[in-house]
Order: structure tokens, then sequence, then C-alpha cells
């Protein structure tokens, strides 16, 4: 069976190009690319920190994958993992900050 693999994209055009690059990547590979709701196990976030509300907005979504799928493993990319990595580190399920 093939692991379930999630995308979501805050922040600019850059950041959704970045994403579909990322996705396309995980597409032709042995993954099963999902949409977020539906439970997947590895979740990838294309984080953004320039928008007012981008840090909290992060920050939601991770609670809110958490009662989709309290196993979700999560990874931040983006301009907001490059400047906060140790404290994205430390938010539940985060296993990954690369930016």
């Amino acid at each position: 069976m093939s692991i379930k693999v999630a995308f979501y994209t805050f922040g600019c055009r850059l950041n959704q190009a970045e994403t579909a690059i990322i996705q396309q990547s995980f597409g032709e590979s042995d993954y099963q690319l999902v949409d977020y709701r539906q439970s997947p196990d590895l979740m990838i976030v294309n984080t953004c920190t320039v928008t007012e509300n981008g840090d909290a907005d992060t920050r939601r979504l991770i609670n809110k994958m958490r009662r989709i799928n309290p196993e979700v493993k999560i990874a931040l990319v983006g301009c907001q993992a490059q400047v906060q990595k140790e404290r994205l580190l430390e938010l539940p399920n985060v296993q990954w900050v690369v930016g």
C-alpha cells in the first residue's frame, strides 16, 4: 500500500509553483496523492510569513490536520520554515522543517 500524501500552499505564486514541482515529484513515485481532507499519512505545507495571517494560518492548518488524522506526519517548507525553523519544529506532528 502506498503512502498517502497531501499538499497545501499558503502565499504567493512562487509558493504555488514550488508546491506543484514537489507534488509532481511525489506523483512520479509510489505515493498516492490525496486531498488534505482525506486523512493523508504525510502532509507537505508550503508556508508563508509575508501575509498578515500567515503564521496563524499554518498553526490552524496543523491543528486541523491533527483532528483529521492524529498520526499525520507534517513537513513544512517555504519562507516561514526558513525564518522560524526551531519554533515550527516544536509544533505537534511536525517532523520536518525545510527552508
